[in-house]
């Protein structure tokens, strides 16, 4: 067992940002599906719309649910480097650095 922990922040902020940057990527994705679904109902009709448009609907869901947890990967990812922050600083002052 190592008897020291060692944590680079950078790494972990970089890792948050490409997470944001997914989410908000697949956001636009789920902006424009959103458009084309509309765009489709207003277009078309029939049993072939409707399941284009079901199917659609659920690839939106999905999409959504993984945005959320991108997101909220990100954030715990951004509140634990706090905290180790936080601590380490705590822990340089506790021993006079």
């Amino acid at each position: 067992m190592a008897s020291r922990l060692d944590i680079r922040l950078g790494p972990l902020l970089d890792q948050a940002t490409r997470l944001e940057a997914q989410a908000e990527e697949l956001r636009q994705t789920s902006d424009d599906l959103k458009k084309a679904i509309d765009s489709l109902r207003a277009t078309t009709s029939g049993e072939a719309s409707e399941a284009a448009i079901a199917s659609s609907a659920r690839v939106l869901a999905e999409a959504d649910t993984r945005r959320e947890r991108l997101t909220r990967n990100a954030e715990v990812i951004r509140k634990l480097a706090d905290v180790y922050d936080t601590c380490d600083l705590a822990g340089a002052r506790a021993l006079g650095s």
